[in-house]
């Protein structure tokens, strides 16, 4: 028998609403359908030419790299199952609003021709959304936020985007 419930936490801070919808089930036996975590980097890696990355991985590992806002495979890879397996029980173990209750505000880092980041996250029981933007996601010490950067740079190292010029 499978129950899902669904909370929405509204957060404000500093003048930003932060909407999260967190889908909470029972069953967690079956492999997630496409995608569990999608990593969008924005701003200064643009300026040049379509230059910021789109990461999706997938439960077993393997991921694809586009470029954002196109929908050409530019690359495709894998890394270890296991490194997703952890981070994937570490988010069913997080609480998730909670954690965004403790997390400052985030800084507009490419309005400074730096880069923003977004993390969607679709785990079998979860669904989320975190903007660098509107959440601190590098001055904290959240586990969450180490792994999540830790298989970042695991799929970087595994798949870099070429440079293309406008």
């Amino acid at each position: 028998m499978k129950t899902t419930n669904k909370i929405k936490l509204t957060k404000i801070i500093s003048g930003l609403i932060i909407a999260l919808n967190i889908k909470q089930s029972t069953l967690a036996s079956e492999p997630v359908q496409g995608p569990v975590f999608i990593i969008e980097a924005t701003g200064g890696c643009y300026m040049g030419g379509p230059n910021c990355p789109r990461y999706e991985l997938r439960e077993d590992g393997s991921f694809s790299l586009f470029r954002v806002n196109e929908e050409t495979v530019e690359k495709t890879a894998d890394i270890d199952k296991e490194q997703v397996t952890q981070w994937m029980d570490l988010i069913e173990t997080t609480d998730i609003p909670a954690m965004i209750a403790r997390l400052g505000p985030g800084s507009c880092n490419s309005c400074f021709d730096g880069v923003d980041f977004k993390y969607e996250i679709n785990t079998q029981s979860k669904s989320f959304t975190l903007e660098s933007t509107k959440v601190d996601f590098f001055e904290n010490h959240e586990p969450f936020f180490a792994q999540s950067e830790k298989i970042l740079r695991i799929m970087m190292d595994s798949a870099r985007l070429d440079i293309k010029k406008r």
